[in-house]
């Protein structure tokens, strides 16, 4: 039976209108600044730009532009709207992936400097009031492209029907997500694998109280964990769940269970299987990605095309370095249903490995990524192979504007907390027998890249890999971040990479050369100097490690193989060399 609040609700959503098919001219200037979009605004005359049609959706500026325009390019867009009274209603608008709005003569709400609200653009990303006059009132948006498209979306509300109070608003989507009907939003995946242990997750439409069964292959003794707090079933959208106690090398059994609070009984909704890691096995295949900030629709499309052509998914494991998306305030949505699910579609039944970016740490739901993901730093053996992860942090330090990003990132403690760690797991006796030791980051581990990163780096790693005889050394640091993929091989002192001009003036210092003393593997990025993205294939065997790196195409950038103590030999690449020497 629908209550008042649904009916309420639903009232609200079948009266809300929609500015449809609305009359805007754009104009393309990087010289554009608030205080021209805030008196062209307060103008009457006719405004010079590009006319166009915006429709009732998410408009895409660069084709109105005909053309890709680069990431921070500025723009003004501008309409009047015609309103029967003076009265405030509220305006909805996303835009990848700053606005600023000016109706006649003032500035009613901006997103500058911490960016739109979310990862994918709607235009129910922002709601705020607007203070319309009787008559004509000219509205004008100033719009700064981001990284990954130049969407944008707009609509104007119901002042009668959109209440002012924060708490009715929350009431109002609080109802509406009782609505939502209940799914799972991708199949069950497994990560944190190790040969005694594995984390599985589950990701739900609606918040539900859910637990998980499994049993070893072959075996008819079973176990079963909820999510709980201090003895009761904790209802949530997204749940994780740690197993211990594993056999090495072993198959397990699991499914899904949900409690049905309205029947009631405890429900089966997913099953999968999985392998823990093996102790004495010695070849290891794996995909790494990163640095997938090109939109929820074009991530898919190129996840698509990595499993088709790259073999993503086909090897022991799957590896995300980070930066899944540029903002994390819709971890389920960008996680889930936008990098598990795309890939479990074309087949990929593997566990993942998640490496925290620095965009995990941007957004309202950033926090998520160590409660569901686990600790965000770790380590794991696979046969004679030592991984460590870590989390290489924030790039930025932090930035006292109201609502930025960073005032809630304090990282001093934590990589100082990172740096214990590794000095304890390093002495173990699984990394000192083993026969390769690999780094998983992010970040690269040089100061020419960026001073922050390095401070932080350093503190938390250099007792530990840097330097000429370092307590670990390390085979290989594997990580994204640059958006520009190039490899430094520490034999010939020689950085190679896709050649640009910026790109070829960036070298390593002479600190650099002193600290770094392994190799480092960089994946591309979009709007670097490479092919927007790209997969890297690592095998690890016997006879070294040897990495592809290829575009979603599956065209091959880079092919080496790399040998203790050798540096790479290249096999086949299109990469140039940049530069040896230290500045």
């Amino acid at each position: 039976m629908l209550n008042w609040k649904t009916l309420f609700c639903c009232a609200v959503l079948s009266l809300l209108p929609e500015v449809s098919g609305t009359a805007w001219t754009v104009s393309f200037d990087n010289t554009l600044t608030p205080e021209k979009a805030q008196a062209l605004s307060a103008g009457t005359g006719p405004v010079a730009g590009k006319p166009f049609e915006s429709g009732s959706g998410v408009f895409d500026l660069d084709s109105v532009a005909g053309k890709k325009m680069p990431a921070g390019s500025l723009a003004i867009i501008a309409c009047e709207l015609e309103h029967p009274r003076k009265e405030t209603v509220y305006f909805g608008t996303g835009a990848d992936y700053w606005f600023s709005c000016f109706v006649n003569g003032k500035q009613v709400f901006t997103t500058f400097p911490q960016g739109n609200p979310a990862g994918t653009v709607s235009k129910y990303d922002t709601v705020y009031p607007a203070a319309l006059e009787k008559g004509k009132n000219r509205i004008v948006f100033l719009l700064k492209r981001g990284l990954s498209s130049w969407q944008v979306g707009f609509t104007q509300l119901s002042a009668g029907n959109w209440p002012e109070s924060d708490a009715k608003r929350q009431e109002i989507f609080a109802a509406l997500q009782k609505q939502v009907p209940f799914q799972t939003l991708c199949k069950p995946w497994v990560h944190r694998v190790t040969p005694d242990s594995a984390s599985a997750g589950a990701a739900f439409s609606k918040p539900v109280a859910a637990g998980l069964r499994w049993w070893k292959h072959g075996s008819e003794e079973k176990h079963e964990v909820w999510t709980e707090i201090h003895g009761q079933k904790e209802a949530r959208k997204v749940h994780r769940f740690d197993l211990s106690g594993l056999a090495p090398g072993t198959g397990y059994n699991y499914e899904v269970l949900i409690l049905d609070e309205s029947v009631p009984e405890i429900r089966t909704v997913a099953s999968g299987s999985f392998t823990t890691f093996p102790a004495g096995r010695k070849d290891c295949l794996f995909h790494a990605v990163s640095d997938l900030q090109v939109g929820e629709t074009k991530r898919i499309a190129a996840l698509d095309q990595m499993v088709r052509n790259c073999g993503l998914g086909t090897g022991d494991f799957v590896v995300s370095m980070g930066d899944v998306d540029s903002m994390m305030d819709h971890f389920s949505r960008i996680y889930c249903s936008g990098f598990i699910s795309p890939l479990q579609k074309n087949g990929v039944r593997c566990p993942f490995v998640f490496v925290r970016g620095n965009h995990e740490y941007r957004g309202e739901e950033a926090p998520l990524f160590g409660e569901y993901c686990g600790r965000p730093y770790y380590a794991f053996r696979y046969g004679k192979i030592f991984f460590i992860v870590l989390d290489t942090g924030e790039d930025k330090a932090m930035i006292r504007t109201a609502n930025h990003f960073t005032l809630k990132t304090d990282t001093a403690r934590y990589m100082e907390e990172q740096r214990r760690f590794l000095e304890k797991i390093v002495r173990s006796p699984e990394c000192r027998e083993a026969q390769y030791r690999i780094v998983l980051a992010h970040a690269t581990p040089f100061e020419f890249e960026s001073r922050y990163y390095f401070a932080g780096i350093r503190k938390m790693a250099g007792t530990v890999f840097f330097g000429e005889n370092p307590p670990c050394p390390l085979d290989l640091w594997l990580c994204g971040d640059i958006h520009s993929p190039y490899r430094f091989d520490p034999v010939k002192k020689e950085l190679a990479g896709v050649y640009s001009k910026k790109r070829s003036r960036s070298v390593p210092t002479q600190e650099d050369l002193k600290n770094v003393r392994f190799p480092v593997y960089v994946n591309d990025g979009p709007y670097g100097a490479g092919a927007e993205l790209s997969v890297i294939q690592v095998r690890v065997g016997d006879s070294g490690i040897e990495l592809v790196c290829r575009t979603p195409d599956g065209k091959v950038q880079d092919h080496v193989l790399l040998r203790k103590g050798k540096g790479f030999q290249v096999l086949n690449t299109t990469y140039r060399i940049m530069g040896t020497a230290g500045k």
